[in-house]
């Protein structure tokens, strides 16, 4: 059976990808997933491949080289249209640094789609109005953005079966902290506030608070260096501070509050404002709450045991709920495909 390739999809994370490298029909990424299910519609999708479509996209910022100037004016490139004629759809997954130097104004807009799984604080090209106006649909997390018309709702696939293996209540170390260092001039970037908790908790004693993650410097006497295996970390500890990128932002609820609930752990959570609106607020702790980080402190080493455990049991019952269903990866590829093909 021939299929045809009716999406194109770029991803940031992995640009150098070709063909279907991406996509093996036996994985569990995201998009195999999405491979599937449009292989039983009838259809496939394949990598957008950068350097075969740069030449012809090139804007004045790719300009390198006197071959590279020839190719701006048009010379030496196939006549043949930039886009095959059985794709219906270029998707990019972000933009990031590699889509600078392309001129995507030189594609029809109703074939161009963008996922904006990043907040501007990571990307913020992505919120530059004259870049949306390029593609015809967008998806984003942001709730005040949602029109349904241009932009439609993305929820973070990020659900998988919780661990069963979690130390006991007793057997837990207190407190930890998994990012990676990062900075932003954005006015909502929560980077500084990640970094005002690492800062508190080098004055607590020995042993309470562990900090992990890319980028770190050695000052801090809590850093424990980057690890393998996250959730396996994570779970060996009864409270994360999880922090958005972004903060104050409808609907931006990243993966980060979920692989506490998936590895047991109750997370201590800023990011989005309206986060009771997606999840149950007897599921974690929220920062907000408290008026300094001795308050919160305070609240974290005097809870029980039965306390602790009634977060825990609470996020376990949102896990399998029909509400926290929209953060399935089954939940995605159904979305966004429909949407995708909605006129």
């Amino acid at each position: 059976m021939t299929y045809c390739a009716e999406i194109e999809l770029f991803c940031d994370y992995a640009w150098e990808a070709k063909g279907q490298s991406m996509f093996p029909l036996d994985g569990e990424s995201l998009p195999s997933m999405m491979r599937r299910k449009l292989i039983a519609q009838g259809d496939d999708i394949r990598s957008w491949e950068l350097d075969h479509y740069l030449p012809r996209l090139l804007n004045w910022k790719g300009v390198h080289s006197f071959r590279d100037f020839l190719h701006w004016l048009g010379f030496g490139l196939s006549k043949n249209e930039i886009i095959s004629p059985s794709t219906k759809y270029w998707v990019f997954w972000n933009l990031g640094p590699k889509m600078r130097e392309c001129n995507l104004a030189k594609i029809p807009k109703e074939k161009l789609v963008l996922v904006m799984w990043e907040p501007p604080t990571v990307q913020e090209e992505l919120y530059d109005p004259k870049t949306q106006a390029f593609f015809g649909k967008i998806f984003t997390w942001d709730d005040d953005l949602v029109d349904n018309q241009t932009f439609f709702k993305l929820h973070y696939p990020t659900i998988s079966p919780r661990l069963t293996n979690t130390p006991s209540f007793e057997e837990k170390k207190f407190c930890t902290m998994i990012c990676r260092r990062l900075t932003s001039k954005h006015p909502k970037e929560l980077y500084s506030e990640r970094q005002r908790a690492i800062k508190f908790f080098e004055d607590k004693p020995d042993g309470e608070f562990d900090l992990y993650g890319y980028g770190w410097k050695k000052k801090y006497k809590n850093y424990r260096g980057s690890l393998p295996n996250k959730l396996e970390t994570l779970k060996q500890y009864k409270f994360s501070i999880c922090y958005e990128n972004t903060r104050d932002v409808k609907g931006y609820i990243s993966e980060k509050i979920f692989d506490c609930f998936i590895a047991g752990v109750v997370p201590i959570y800023l990011g989005a404002c309206n986060v009771a609106d997606y999840i149950p607020d007897d599921c974690f702790i929220d920062k907000r709450k408290f008026a300094s980080y001795e308050d919160l402190y305070q609240y974290l080493k005097g809870m029980t045991k039965e306390e602790y455990q009634t977060f825990v049991e609470n996020a376990g019952k949102f896990l399998t709920s029909e509400k926290a269903k929209v953060f399935t990866h089954e939940y995605f590829v159904e979305n966004f495909l429909s949407k995708l093909n909605q006129e």
